[in-house]
């Protein structure tokens, strides 16, 4: 019902995608009958105790990270024209249900730490590649050095500041309950790849003033030489990953 929705039968194609097909305008789940339906199955998990069903820890955080995802859309949700519902009293009927069942669901400490290496798990199965292939850019690839830290080629990137935005950000802003680190190696190894952001630091004038028929003062930069080609000839890689609402 969250993620497979009747009313689109081409959710059915990806049963498993990390968002609930849900728009920020969406009326699914606030309005009849899917507002019902869903308030109905969520009051017999809650009066059933059906959390003493699952047991698996990792079970209860992915279905935790499910229903935080839709409680998330239904605060998000905005009109999308006037005069439209705004489906406050359905909405509040459904994020305390949710927030409910989330609850019940968190894991404890201990169940946390005992959640798999899934990282791990991923490098034994073999079914990645280990390395980038240029001549198959669509291949996915896991590097298994990813998190040497120490000597290791792989440099995760990171903002810095206090109002510094994500490095994903166009991820951040559309999984919000999801983390995203973002990778890069340079072919001349860990040296070069700081070297080169060193440089990108480092630039005197990264926007240089380039005058066009409409704007005079358009900024159409950034020239820097060959600093981009070396960047975008090498491998990046994006990893994800989840937060969990602990019980406490």
């Amino acid at each position: 019902m969250l993620f497979i929705r009747e009313d689109l039968p081409s959710t059915k194609l990806v049963p498993d995608a990390l968002d609930p097909p849900l728009r920020d305008s969406t009326q699914y789940l606030l309005s009849k009958p899917s507002h019902e339906s869903v308030l109905r199955v969520l009051d017999e998990f809650l009066q059933t105790h059906a959390e003493r069903l699952i047991r698996d820890p990792v079970k209860r955080a992915i279905l935790q990270r499910d229903l935080w995802a839709v409680f998330d859309r239904t605060v998000a949700r905005e009109p999308n024209r006037r005069g439209e519902p705004t489906y406050d009293k359905e909405r509040q009927e459904l994020q305390t249900r949710l927030a409910e069942v989330m609850r019940r669901l968190a894991l404890s400490p201990e169940e946390i730490h005992s959640l798999p290496d899934n990282y791990g798990q991923a490098l034994a199965s073999a079914q990645f590649a280990g390395e980038y292939d240029p001549t198959h850019r669509d291949r996915p690839f896991l590097p298994p050095d990813l998190f040497e830290s120490l000597g290791g080629p792989w440099i995760a990137i990171y903002a810095q500041g206090p109002s510094s935005e994500p490095v994903a950000a166009g991820h951040v802003s559309t999984f919000s309950r999801s983390s995203f680190l973002v990778f890069v190696r340079l072919p001349g190894g860990r040296k070069a790849t700081f070297d080169y952001f060193r440089t990108l630091w480092d630039f005197p004038q990264p926007w240089i003033a380039r005058p066009d028929k409409f704007n005079p003062d358009h900024r159409a930069g950034p020239k820097m030489g060959d600093l981009q080609p070396k960047a975008l000839h090498s491998p990046y890689l994006l990893l994800s990953s989840i937060p969990w609402k602990e019980n406490k």
